[in-house]
């Protein structure tokens, strides 16, 4: 049996390979085997830590035979697993269950080896907010930065509210932002009024009537159709 195998991890002892700029940084490290005393900790949840942008992971261990646990405590939580050294100290969180790891250590199927991802390689974690702010006639508002496009890019926004995942964008995104404004209140109308600021860095949803309460998760970011 290999002593090591490749794992895409998210934490090595105190250190987090955390999100930037919405999109998840992990890297790929040998981690040990039992056949090189590692000692399998269990199965964690990774639960992305949201203060406006993602700025690393808590880990919640779960059994995954109990139901209630093996769920995951929000839609942008994956498994992972806790694996330290007998020899070392230490403390892998690796992408995968702990199935998983021990099927890899024995030769099997690989770990996973890069974050789960949208269309074009758009990793799944839009920033949250909740739509409790005001605007000067008291409609609830939220915003999103519109990103700078590269040639030959798009604008592909994806999205959840309260939970529930929006409707997917065309494949190829949008050229400008009338197309997307276009598809945002053709689509997304159940969050509300989708509008352009006059410098064209950010999008605003106005809610007229909203409770102040709904949870809107959502980006906007540069795809390029060719890929």
């Amino acid at each position: 049996m290999a002593t090591y195998i490749p794992g895409f991890v998210l934490q090595k002892y105190n250190t987090q390979f955390a999100p930037k700029g919405g999109a998840p940084v992990g890297a790929i490290l040998e981690i040990p085997t039992p056949d090189n005393g590692a000692v399998i900790d269990g199965d964690f949840w990774a639960v992305p830590v949201n203060i406006g942008v993602y700025a690393g992971w808590t880990f919640q261990p779960y059994n995954v035979n109990n139901p209630a646990e093996a769920t995951a405590p929000n839609l942008f939580s994956v498994a992972v697993c806790r694996i330290s050294s007998n020899k070392t100290s230490d403390v892998y969180y690796v992408l995968g269950t702990v199935a998983q790891y021990v099927t890899a250590a024995a030769g099997g199927t690989a770990l996973p080896a890069a974050w789960p991802t949208l269309a074009h390689t758009v990793p799944l974690l839009p920033v949250c907010q909740t739509l409790s702010s005001q605007d000067g006639s008291g409609n609830y508002i939220g915003e999103i930065g519109v990103p700078s496009l590269d040639i030959g890019g798009n604008y592909f926004p994806f999205g959840f509210f309260n939970g529930v995942a929006l409707a997917a964008a065309t494949a190829n995104g949008y050229a400008d932002l009338t197309s997307l404004l276009v598809f945002l209140n053709a689509s997304w109308s159940a969050v509300g009024t989708w509008t352009k600021t006059a410098d064209n860095l950010s999008i605003i949803v106005t809610q007229t009537g909203g409770p102040g309460t709904d949870v809107f998760c959502g980006a906007i970011v540069d795809v390029h159709p060719s890929l």
